[in-house]
């Protein structure tokens, strides 16, 4: 059976083509890296921002996409795409297998851990933190289970030096994972079995300087999560946007917290303190945006680890009542999460999700707005820069955090036509507009006679100042 679930999750997987709105300025970004031998430090793709200090967290991730897709196109991009998520799927069953799960039930534990990865589905760098955070629980699951290092977990500081490069905001959480199990053990009173771990953690958080901004990789990781200016403005973003109950990704959540908690309880579960820390730390910090869930589910994945073997190993010696309770969570579960799960993949609706502009689209932009003050819809930007750049700069892209808060905020005032879209039309003296034909701003403008329509299609529309 365990054969039969790695073979279909690899099958499954090998479909994706999943497109995401970043991947594109990513991938221009990392054209000029290997262009230039060097890594940018100032912005050059917008107008509203241009040489604004820029602080490149992801260089080694955007140089590996961009020779990629040099060499091999889109279908290369995929192929690293799969590596990837089947590279998470087996440190996931190396979880489960080393709570002494047998293998067939680890290979599924690991199958329904990997299907609510639903943030990694489409080809994005944040599968590199996420990967990362798997290998980190999974160091520390062999320090819970045999209250030492193993010998092949001192190679994990090279691993968090490519992870400083490859997504550098997202590599403080691997160190940081290690730091709240050893400060929860050191509080035990642990103090002479924690000293390896100790050391793991601090050759892992120095590592963390090995990137080309050093110490200020830490700064930007700390400021993204404290600065309630950050908040607000990542609040924006549908991604970041905060916990909502109507938002699929946080059903499946606590369809899986349910399902931990129910049969932990009814298997009577003990675990040590650390381990529950670092899972509560990373549930909590799923429930806080969708982007984060991929992390929760990974961060809680020992604990669902040591549940599923404790019920493996219970199960046979258990009343009718209890297996039946038991069966009946994990019926549940399976139908709130995994099925939908499995659906979605083998209908293939994890392609092209994102909606884009048309080749005809971008041709009239770089024909016609040239040395624009462009307005353009948010998730495009990317897509504008990687298509259209020299010639065409943007309003805003996926970096908000370049950009800030008054910006991303004139952006959305002025694509939903809220109160005070005008005179923030006026302020940054928009001359062109290219957004999607559904937006407001598109029918307000084509009844004003000083806008005239240059291209209008099913999916976007370009609009420019007559004078």
């Amino acid at each position: 059976m365990g054969v039969a679930v790695i073979a279909f999750w690899l099958r499954v997987t090998g479909e994706i083509r999943g497109l995401e709105n970043d991947l594109f300025w990513h991938l221009d970004v990392g054209r000029w890296i290997l262009a230039h031998h060097a890594v940018p430090t100032r912005d050059i793709y917008s107008w509203t921002a241009a040489g604004r200090p820029w602080l490149d967290q992801e260089w080694l991730g955007e140089a590996l996409l961009a020779k990629l897709f040099a060499s091999g196109g889109a279908r290369a991009l995929f192929a690293l795409h799969w590596l990837l998520l089947a590279a998470i799927f087996l440190v996931l069953l190396a979880i489960y297998r080393a709570a002494g799960t047998e293998f067939g039930l680890a290979a599924v534990g690991a199958l329904v851990s990997s299907l609510l990865l639903f943030g990694v589905f489409t080809l994005r760098l944040q599968v590199f933190s996420v990967l990362g955070l798997a290998i980190t629980v999974r160091v520390l699951q062999a320090w819970w289970l045999e209250d030492r290092i193993p010998a092949w977990a001192w190679a994990y500081p090279a691993w968090v030096v490519l992870w400083a490069n490859l997504h550098g905001g997202g590599a403080i959480i691997g160190p940081a994972t290690l730091a709240i199990a050893l400060a929860i053990e050191f509080l035990a009173r642990r103090r002479n079995q924690v000293k390896r771990l100790a050391i793991l953690a601090s050759v892992s958080a120095i590592c963390l300087l090995a990137n080309p901004a050093g110490v200020r990789l830490l700064a930007y990781s700390i400021q993204t999560l404290a600065d309630p200016r950050v908040r607000a403005m990542n609040a924006a973003v549908m991604e970041w946007q905060p916990f909502n109950l109507h938002d699929q990704p946080f059903q499946y959540l606590l369809a899986y917290l349910g399902w931990l908690l129910a049969v932990g309880w009814i298997c009577k579960i003990r675990v040590s303190r650390s381990q529950l820390a670092v899972a509560g730390v990373w549930v909590a910090f799923g429930l806080t945006a969708m982007r984060n869930v991929p992390l929760a589910i990974v961060g809680s994945a020992p604990l669902a680890a040591a549940i599923l073997a404790r019920s493996q190993q219970s199960l046979g010696s258990w009343p009718w009542g209890r297996k039946l309770v038991v069966l009946l969570y994990s019926l549940a579960f399976m139908a709130l999460t995994v099925l939908p799960a499995v659906a979605l993949l083998r209908q293939g609706r994890i392609e092209n999700g994102n909606e884009f502009p048309s080749a005809r689209a971008i041709a009239a932009l770089r024909r016609d707005c040239r040395d624009c003050r462009l307005l353009n819809y948010y998730d495009w930007g990317g897509i504008i820069s990687f298509l259209a750049y020299p010639e065409v700069k943007v309003f805003v892209d996926g970096r908000q955090y370049l950009f800030g808060p008054r910006i991303m905020a004139a952006h959305d005032t002025m694509i939903w036509t809220r109160p005070g879209w005008q005179a923030d039309l006026a302020h940054y003296r928009i001359d062109a507009v290219f957004v999607p034909s559904r937006t407001p701003l598109v029918r307000a403008l084509a009844r004003n006679p000083a806008w005239k329509i240059l291209f209008a299609g099913p999916e976007s529309a370009l609009l420019v100042r007559q004078s």
